[in-house]
């Protein structure tokens, strides 16, 4: 009561950086980042209690999903676009209830020889509100809750299948992956699902590769998770990695067995600079430790040569998708199609 929106502003920076630095609890290291939604009351405009506090919580909700342990102000816009995301959440469920989301598959090729290195899965939906409403935005809609089960549900029921479509593809034989969220891996019937789908005995688990954001990957909350995933004999791959704060002296620290680099710094890697350097610094570290580097969004032949030059041993992106069909890969069933 009684501060202004500016000394509100700054005792909520001050609570963010105050859990800033890691804490020591009984010889563990407790890495514990804070989260602050706010808003302010306008002197010329009376708003009850209730409504405040209802307008801090979309607050945080934002706070949250701009990548958490940040603080943001209420504005009335905000209001109205997370009234549109619930409704669109709620479309998206709908329509994973119907069958009406797909399951699309990326390639994955070996830069050396451009052979098939593995399938990317991403679910992609046709909305008749909203339009088409890519793997970006489902992640967006659902990274504080959802239909988590059902995303989990319908990407596994098109992985099993690709990984018997694509068992006798090439050699070596491609394996098949797909992303988990933060929400799905501390969601414990999405887990148990996943865990139990890759332990079944008509599964080669080996040739499953889960995808974790960095971002994610580096938060102690999801460690179990991550812990179960590696037990069923699955791979993990650290995804857009760079995207974030600098991450090289964290590498040796991920269960990871391969990284891939986040298209931001594919698409400057034919010009000299920051880019190209940071990547070189990178691909020797990843090389020291014996993880497989990957490039996302790769868009032309130079940087082909550049990543090959760099240690890079597969790629996704533009230029490498007209190359794949359906039936080449052999992925033949309904509702599944290589971008």
């Amino acid at each position: 009561t009684g501060c202004s929106a500016d000394e509100a502003e700054e005792l909520a920076e001050r609570m963010v950086k105050a859990m800033d630095p890691a804490g020591e609890v009984n010889g563990h290291e407790l890495d514990v980042s804070v989260s602050v939604g706010w808003s302010h009351m306008d002197p010329d405009r009376a708003v009850r209690f209730a409504e405040l506090v209802k307008q801090a919580d979309l607050a945080l909700y934002e706070a949250k999903v701009l990548g958490r342990g940040r603080q943001h102000r209420f504005a009335p816009e905000l209001a109205a676009r997370v009234s549109s995301q619930r409704q669109a959440r709620l479309g998206l469920e709908r329509a994973l209830e119907a069958g009406d989301v797909d399951v699309r598959f990326e390639p994955v090729v070996t830069l050396d020889d451009r052979s098939l290195a593995g399938l990317t899965a991403r679910l992609w939906w046709e909305s008749d509100d909203i339009g088409t409403v890519g793997p970006d935005m489902i992640a967006e809609l659902t990274s504080s809750g959802g239909p988590l089960v059902a995303m989990v549900e319908t990407l596994l029921d098109s992985v099993c299948p690709a990984l018997a479509d694509t068992a006798e593809t090439s050699e070596p034989t491609p394996w098949v992956g797909f992303a988990l969220a933060r929400a799905h891996l501390l969601h414990p019937a999405a887990m148990d699902m996943v865990v139990e789908r890759l332990g079944s005995a008509s599964i080669d688990a080996s040739r499953v590769r889960i995808e974790v954001a960095e971002q994610v990957v580096v938060d102690s909350h999801v460690a179990a998770a991550l812990d179960r995933i590696r037990s069923t004999g699955a791979e993990l791959s650290v995804e857009h990695f760079g995207a974030g704060p600098p991450s090289l002296l964290r590498l040796s620290a991920y269960p990871a067995t391969s990284i891939c680099i986040d298209k931001s710094f594919v698409e400057g890697i034919c010009h000299e600079g920051t880019d190209t350097i940071i990547m070189s610094a990178l691909a020797s570290r990843a090389i020291e430790l014996d993880l497989q580097m990957s490039a996302d969004g790769v868009s032309s032949e130079n940087q082909v040569s550049e990543l090959v030059e760099l240690g890079f041993t597969t790629a996704r992106g533009p230029l490498f998708r007209s190359d794949f069909s359906c039936s080449r890969l052999g992925v033949t069933r309904s509702r599944r199609a290589v971008v």
